[in-house]
């Protein structure tokens, strides 16, 4: 009898002792809050446990021999301890209600979504709590457990007598709109009553409402909603609380996770690359991807994780911070080239005069090339480190010159077969930029290159050289702003046209085009010619050469403007008129004539700007039109002064013009 009731004592403690660990495992496994687990060890470790004496053991020992010989049969017999819900089963619920009064709502709320069998213990999943009916549902399943207005009213259509007496929650509708929804067992149970402590029977048999009773039955209604009221507002409180709280710990982790990663990335070179992105505004998106932005701290098993994900977001930025960090060093030095190239030109007189090439034929040519690129990035290299290079650019000219050169000869021979070098020095021979449409001579067309903006939005495209690979990602055209001549969107070519209405005007004013250069044209300036046929009712057309060759153009041959021979009267009202208009003053770029010039050109003033430049510096108080000209962006149309049109009449000695 004695060993019996021993070995029974031994195996209930067996089972308390299991019932124990299978707990542990069990809230180590389904809660994911720390707290929650020092709690439940708080609460394991105040129960007292005894251990099992060395009788105790020595058996144990023997059994677990016994089990080890008797083969797979008892290993099998061992794995069905493992699952927990059959003994959570046997469990008294007085423990389990106790361990679950050391958790928080939050807990109680994740522990019901992890298996089936804490469903039926926790309650639901709904996560919206309805402090004032009391109820915890989300919006799925609220209209099954609270009921609208007009639900009440169609169960009790005096039910606005005790409404204010319910329970209620708002929600908002998609339309913006609150609803209010009532507890229904709160309407059953005033309802009752109500029915029962306010209303009587009279004569008839129907029910009305005591006066007396009502106002006895209203004043503990009254305070029991006031005392609902108050704690409700003590709930929310306190759930709003807790909420906070809880998002100032998610908050903190998910903060403690980005200088976790952070430190990482800086520790493994991508330091840099974070800054980049905080300078271009976009480190919300980096930081906000959603494997970054986590609240759990970051281990090194979730590190490998991210890595490859964390370093392709990475990647374009790196890109894009090593092409900055390459144009910044390659612009000042081809910038350096570039001055260095035009303080040569500058000095050479006689190149101005045949032509020179621009400077994006001096990139293409490769002159500087090895400097630029064989120097370390982080050195910087002065004009003087050029100097050798410079020694290239005689032979470099000389043979750019008569490459190009033929091939304007070769360009004017589709049109003048006969056409020879000597050709291109005459002033007939007008080009034409088919891009821009500007008119061009020989040699300043060697330096035409079509700005920015007189192109269209398709040929504003990047010049893109044919072999891009040499200059390792880096366009040096493009940063510049030149290309080489004749290339990209700029594509010269002999106007015939323009060429005979060109002829035509030197022959009206006594020149010959068979000899004529352009330097000729120059003398043409001060000559003033009017338009016969575009005469009409006393009103005469009045122009220089230089709108009476677009003038020819647009008109024809039949309009060929002759010479005049104007009084002092007419001059004068001529160059009144010749001055830019006030629509043309912003637009058009000037320059000094007054002025030196400088290897780098002369600078660029707006009308009003030259006006107060002419005066301050040169002491002009009367501008003219030999004081300024149009910087080189201006086309010759622009340049062209515009016809005037004057009642004037044929005898030029009249004083008396009506303009």
């Amino acid at each position: 009898k004695i060993c019996t009731f021993t070995k029974q004592k031994k195996s209930r403690h067996a089972t308390d002792l299991r019932k124990q660990l299978v707990l542990q495992n069990l809230l180590r496994n389904g809660i994911k809050s720390s707290k929650v687990r020092d709690s439940d060890e708080e609460v394991f470790e105040d129960q007292e446990v005894n251990e099992p004496s060395s009788d105790d053991a020595t058996e144990s020992t023997s059994s677990r021999k016994k089990s080890r010989v008797s083969g797979n049969s008892s290993k099998k017999k061992a794995t069905k301890l493992v699952p927990v819900d059959e003994r959570f089963k046997k469990m008294p619920l007085d423990v389990i209600f106790e361990i679950f009064a050391h958790l928080r709502p939050l807990d109680i709320l994740r522990l019901s979504r992890t298996k089936h069998l804490w469903y039926f213990v926790c309650g639901n999943h709904c996560y919206t709590v309805f402090w004032d009916c009391r109820v915890r549902c989300c919006k799925k399943c609220v209209y099954k457990v609270l009921s609208t207005q007009h639900e009440i009213y169609r169960k009790n259509l005096q039910a606005y007598k005790f409404l204010g007496y319910l329970p209620f929650d708002c929600i908002r509708l998609k339309s913006g709109r609150m609803e209010r929804l009532f507890l229904d067992s709160a309407f059953q149970l005033i309802s009752d009553d109500y029915q029962q402590n306010v209303t009587v029977l009279n004569d008839k048999g129907e029910r009305l409402d005591d006066v007396q009773k009502l106002a006895a039955w209203k004043l503990p209604m009254d305070t029991k909603r006031t005392e609902h009221r108050h704690y409700t507002r003590l709930c929310e409180q306190w759930s709003e609380g807790q909420r906070n709280s809880r998002e100032d710990e998610l908050r903190e982790i998910r903060q403690q996770r980005r200088n976790q990663i952070e430190n990482r990335l800086i520790e493994l070179g991508w330091g840099p690359e974070l800054e980049r992105l905080q300078q271009e505004n976009r480190s919300d998106d980096f930081w906000n991807h959603k494997l970054i932005k986590q609240s759990k701290l970051l281990t090194d098993r979730m590190w490998d994780q991210i890595t490859p994900t964390v370093f392709e977001l990475l990647q374009p930025v790196r890109d894009r911070r090593l092409r900055v960090e390459q144009v910044n060093a390659l612009k000042p030095r081809y910038e350096a080239l570039k001055r260095c190239y035009d303080i040569y030109i500058f000095q050479q007189e006689n190149l101005k005069k045949s032509g020179f090439p621009p400077f994006g034929d001096v990139i293409e040519s490769h002159i500087g090339y090895d400097i630029i690129f064989d120097t370390p990035y982080e050195q910087t290299l002065s004009e003087d480190a050029f100097h050798e290079e410079l020694k290239k650019l005689p032979d470099f000219i000389d043979d750019w010159n008569k490459r190009k050169t033929q091939e304007l000869v070769e360009i004017v021979r589709k049109a003048i077969p006969e056409a020879t070098v000597d050709t291109l020095g005459l002033a007939k021979t007008v080009f034409m930029c088919e891009t821009c449409k500007d008119f061009l001579w020989y040699p300043e067309v060697f330096q035409h290159c079509c700005y920015p903006g007189r192109r269209a939005h398709w040929q504003t495209r990047e010049y893109v050289p044919s072999n891009p690979d040499i200059y390792h990602g880096f366009n040096p055209y493009d940063k510049c702003g030149s290309v080489p001549w004749n290339k990209l969107s700029t594509r010269i070519i002999f106007s015939e046209t323009h060429s005979i209405c060109l002829s035509l005007v030197m022959q009206t004013c006594g020149l010959d085009p068979d000899t004529a250069v352009h330097e000729d044209l120059d003398s043409l300036d001060d000559v003033i010619l009017e338009c016969k046929s575009c005469d009409h009712n006393g009103r005469r057309n009045f122009m220089r050469w230089s709108r009476a060759f677009l003038h020819i153009h647009l008109f024809g041959q039949s309009h060929v403007p002759t010479p005049v021979k104007p009084s002092e009267q007419l001059r004068q009202k001529l160059l009144e008129f010749e001055k830019p208009k006030e629509w043309n003053r912003i637009r058009v770029v000037y320059t000094c004539d007054h002025c030196p010039d400088t290897p780098t050109g002369k600078q660029n003033h707006n009308y009003s700007d030259l006006c107060s430049h002419l005066r301050q510096e040169h002491g002009k108080e009367q501008v003219t039109r030999k004081d300024w000209s149009c910087g080189p962006s201006v086309t010759f149309s622009e340049k062209a002064p515009d016809q005037f049109v004057l009642e004037w009449p044929v005898d030029d000695a009249n004083d008396t013009p009506q303009v």
